[in-house]
């Protein structure tokens, strides 16, 4: 009898181990963070382009010392750029040879056709400044991109946290509302910060405010960082979340509001500016030289081709300057 029921009990024993195992192996499988409509924060694969680079310089880049190496990796951080610094100065060296093969073909077809005569000597130079220059462009690239990412993301600022400060006076938690603002589309460059933070959280296992320390410091928009380190200041201190978001919602709605009243001025500006310089002075112009040419009859046709040069050179760069001029300040007034 004692048999049978330290039988049983081994018997019920192996069946919650093996419940255990069973349960164990279905929840262990990774989860994917879904991002916005349908895409997934996954595995950044390098392009094909970014792949040849790598095979080709990889032994190069890792056997020289780049002083720039950490500089450049800060900058690709800000740019939300997903490369490494060794890999993107690989691609820079190889974008620059490839441009300074394509102009050695060039100079070697020019010297075969006799294109050129005087200058074959700075065509040989241009050669390797063609790839120098390349190099430098692409070095710069990251850091170009990264301060357009901190216009992006300021211009955005003053909508995003009033969304944040909605979330927050309904009481939701912090993780739900940087989750919630990383499937906004409307809020450009602010969503893929958010994004940043969601994904270290809820893949990499990050706890809430150390994913947004970690997004302070590679931000490039010094007023983002400001706003992530106070939350994160603020929670270790134990102050309350809620008021520091309706505030930090109503200095940078304000801020906007100033934004937006120069700019509106400075829309004004141009307008009046334009009226005088691109309708009145051509007006007057044309009116002059047409009375200059009736009076002196000799004089007619060069007058005629200064009225033609100006009528449709000189004014539709004039006009064209200031619609992309009005365009660009009306994109500003607009956000």
């Amino acid at each position: 009898m004692s048999s049978s029921i330290f039988d049983r009990f081994k018997a019920k024993k192996e069946n919650i181990t093996s419940l255990g195992k069973s349960n164990f192996n279905i929840n262990y499988s990774p989860r994917k963070i879904k991002e916005a409509k349908g895409s997934y924060i996954g595995k950044a694969e390098l392009s094909p382009y970014y792949a040849i680079a790598w095979k080709l310089f990889s032994r190069f880049v890792q056997s020289r010392n780049f002083k720039s190496s950490g500089t450049l990796q800060n900058s690709l951080k800000k740019a939300s750029m997903n490369v490494r610094s060794e890999e993107f100065l690989a691609a820079s060296l190889f974008t620059s040879i490839i441009v300074a093969a394509i102009a050695l073909i060039f100079l070697i077809i020019s010297l075969i056709m006799r294109f050129f005569y005087a200058i074959d000597a700075i065509m040989i130079v241009a050669v390797p400044l063609s790839a120098w220059i390349t190099y430098v462009v692409m070095i710069s690239y990251p850091e170009s991109k990264a301060s357009s990412r901190k216009k992006l993301i300021e211009n955005n600022l003053g909508g995003a946290m009033a969304f944040i400060a909605a979330m927050a006076s309904a009481d939701v938690p912090v993780d739900v509302i940087f989750r919630e603002l990383s499937k906004r589309d409307e809020y450009g460059e602010i969503r893929k910060e958010a994004l940043k933070i969601t994904r270290n959280t809820e893949l990499f296992g990050m706890d809430i405010f150390t994913a947004i320390g970690e997004a302070s410091r590679v931000s490039p928009s010094i007023k983002w960082q400001e706003f992530l380190q106070g939350v994160v200041t603020t929670a270790t201190t134990g102050g309350r979340l809620k008021p520091y978001f309706v505030n930090k919602a109503e200095e940078y709605q304000n801020e906007l509001r100033i934004a937006l009243r120069k700019n509106a001025e400075n829309v004004g500006l141009f307008a009046e500016t334009y009226v005088t310089v691109g309708v009145a002075f051509p007006l007057f112009l044309i009116v002059i030289l047409a009375i200059m040419g009736v009076i002196s009859g000799s004089s007619g046709g060069s007058t005629i081709v200064i009225l033609a040069a100006f009528s449709f050179l000189v004014m539709p760069v004039i006009i064209g300057t200031f619609i992309w001029i009005m365009g660009s300040v009306s994109k500003e007034v607009a956000i």
